[in-house]
Parts: C-alpha cells; sequence; structure tokens
C-alpha cells in the first residue's frame, strides 16, 4: 500500500492582548489537535450498510487568534466630546480585504483580522480547515461622564458598492471592544470543517452618566405705588410728678435751691438739682402717621439650567453601504463597555464526490 505524505499549509493570524494599561506582558500561542468524526443519522428503506474511511493528503488551514482586553481604567469625561465618523463617500466602490477601525475617547480596542489558505490542486484528497478563537473581556474600568457626548456615525455613500472582506468598527466613548475576524480555506478536496471560539466577558464594571445644571440669578424689575393721606392724633403724659423750685435772684441765699418759705420769687429753676419729685420732666405720647409715596426696585429669583445632558449616539444612516457585497461586519458602538465582534469560518470544497463502497 502506497504511504500518503501528509502536507499542512497553515495561515495564522495572532493579534495579542492589548492591555490597555500597558503593564501587563503576554505571550500568544496556538495548538490545535484535530479529530474529526463525522455520524450521519439515515433512514432507507430496505438494508444498507455503509462503510468507510476518507484519506487526506494535504490539509489547508487558517487560524485567526484575537484577543483584546481592557481593564483596570479609570476615565472621567467633564464638558468632553467623542465624535467618530465615516461620512461622505469614504471607501466607496473599494474592494478586496478591507479593515477600517475609528475609535475616538480612551482606551478601545479594536481589530480586523483574515487568514487564507489554499491547497495545490495536485492534492486531490486534501482536507481543509477554517478556526477562530476569539476573546474579549473588559473588567474593573469606572467612567464618569459628566455633560459629555459620545457620537459614533457611518453616513452618506460611505462603502456603497463596496466588495470584498470588509471590516469597519467605529467607535465613541471608552473601554470598548470591537473585532472583525474571518478565516477561508480553499481547496479540491474531500474533507472540511470550519468553526468558531468566540468568548467575550465583561463585568465589574462602573458608570455614571450626569447632566449638568447651572444655577443663575435673574432679577425682575417692579414698580410699585403707594399713595396714603391723613392726620396725626396723639396723646402726652406726665409720667411722674415734678415740682419745680423758685430761686432767689437777691440776697445772701440769691442762687440757692434751699429757699426759705415766705422768701420773694424770683425765677423757676428747672434743672436736676430738684430735693423734690423726679429731676427731669418725661412724658410718653402715643399716635398714628400715615405716608404717601412711590416704591420701585428689582426681585432676584434663581433658575436652574440644564447646560449639558450626557448623550451616547449610534447612527447608521443614508446609503452607507448601499449595493455592498461579500463578507460584512460592522461594528458601531457609543458610550461605555460595549464588547462587538464578527466572525467568519469558511471552508470551501471543490473536488468532486467520493463514492464509498459498501464491504
Amino acid at each position: 500500500m502506497k504511504k500518503l505524505t501528509l502536507v499542512l499549509s497553515i495561515a495564522a493570524i495572532m493579534s495579542g492582548s492589548a492591555y490597555a494599561n500597558g503593564m501587563t506582558d503576554t505571550d500568544s500561542s496556538v495548538e490545535l489537535n484535530k479529530a474529526v468524526n463525522v455520524t450521519k443519522d439515515l433512514k432507507y428503506e430496505g438494508k444498507v450498510k455503509i462503510e468507510g474511511t476518507i484519506k487526506a493528503n494535504g490539509l489547508g488551514m487558517a487560524v485567526v487568534e484575537n484577543v483584546q482586553e481592557t481593564s483596570a481604567n479609570m476615565v472621567e469625561n467633564y464638558y468632553h466630546d467623542n465624535d467618530a465618523k465615516i461620512t461622505g463617500s469614504s471607501f466607496e466602490g473599494a474592494s478586496g480585504n478591507i479593515g477600517v477601525n475609528q475609535a475616538a475617547g480612551d482606551f478601545n480596542a479594536q481589530s480586523n483580522s483574515a487568514a487564507l489558505a489554499s491547497i495545490d490542486a495536485g492534492f486531490a484528497f486534501g482536507s481543509g480547515d477554517a478556526e477562530i478563537f476569539n476573546t474579549q473581556m473588559g473588567g474593573f474600568n469606572g467612567v464618569w461622564n459628566e455633560a459629555s457626548t459620545n457620537t459614533s456615525t457611518i453616513a452618506g455613500s460611505s462603502f456603497m458598492n463596496a466588495t470584498g472582506n470588509i471590516g469597519v468598527n467605529v467607535a465613541a466613548g471608552n473601554n470598548n471592544i470591537q473585532a472583525n475576524n474571518m478565516a477561508a480555506s480553499t481547496y479540491n478536496g474531500r474533507l472540511g470543517e470550519a468553526s468558531v471560539s468566540n468568548v467575550q466577558s465583561t463585568g465589574h464594571n462602573g458608570t455614571m452618566n450626569i447632566g449638568v445644571v447651572q444655577d443663575s440669578v435673574e432679577y425682575a424689575t417692579v414698580n410699585l405705588a403707594l399713595g396714603a393721606s391723613g392726620t396725626y392724633v396723639g396723646t402726652s403724659e406726665l409720667n411722674t410728678p415734678y415740682y419745680p423750685q423758685i430761686i432767689l435772684e437777691e440776697g445772701p441765699d440769691a442762687g440757692s435751691h434751699n429757699v426759705p418759705p415766705g422768701t420773694v420769687v424770683g425765677h423757676i429753676d428747672f434743672d436736676t438739682e430738684n430735693p423734690t419729685g423726679s429731676e427731669v420732666m418725661t412724658f410718653d405720647e402715643a399716635g398714628d402717621i400715615a405716608l404717601n409715596g412711590t416704591v420701585s426696585g428689582q426681585l432676584p429669583f434663581f433658575v436652574q439650567t440644564i447646560v449639558q445632558k450626557s448623550n451616547n449616539t449610534s447612527l447608521l444612516g443614508g446609503s452607507a453601504f448601499q449595493n455592498a457585497s461579500g463578507n460584512i461586519g460592522v461594528n458601531l458602538a457609543s458610550g461605555t463597555g460595549n464588547l462587538q465582534s464578527n466572525n467568519l469560518a469558511l471552508t470551501s470544497i471543490t473536488g468532486p464526490s467520493t463514492v464509498i463502497s459498501a464491504e
């Protein structure tokens, strides 16, 4: 029996971990152990026994390993706008393997990966394999958005009539992870397999989105007219008895407060040296008074105004991707901590079918 040499053709892309803090060292490696078992449950009328072995003398393999991680990051946005746009006629009519990454903000991880493998037509009994391993992780991130706006847009005639493998990632904000992965294998053979392993993990993240309220003081001018008329009416009453003294103007006791009885009268003295009664005269007075006039001025009042809200907007509009064809993967994100992935593993067999003979 002639031994067949197994030919291995591998196209591999390994996208290493994207650690936003830049303090982690990682190594990426790919180890593949393939064991393929095919079992079919068929129902026939009659008795049919089918057994056989598919022999392969060539292998075409396309492998994509993509690991993305953003963690332990802290972002504070105050009156900050993140705006990522693809507009106009960008990439209109483009063809081939198109990978576009556009991000506005902080700690966004994006990737476009493609792996292709093909076996020479001389290996008539070849095998094709397309594998994708995609891992995305986001954790322990904190974002504080105060009056900040995140906007991601694909509009206009972007990518109109584009053809081929098209991967587009547009992100506005923080800690967003996006990936487009394609693995394709084409050959002339008997056995084909395509598989995708996609792992996305996010947790222990905190996001605070608040608007800004501004306090202001405004004044309103007012004019008040006041008219009044009337009279003043009041009473006066002596509080305590008061006895004025008559002081001699002549003689040896002139000017003295000790005036003997029967002395010639001089003048009445009102001062604080009166030995009887109160030293001074005091009165209580009560009454009503009426005024008239005009009053004008300003009244202050406080106003609270929302100056700006925190806003996240994603827009896919216009004629974007109109009439585009092929493998098209689009990730559009605005905000915080979004994980997005588009994966395609494709194996194409072009060889003739083989009939397995029963024993």
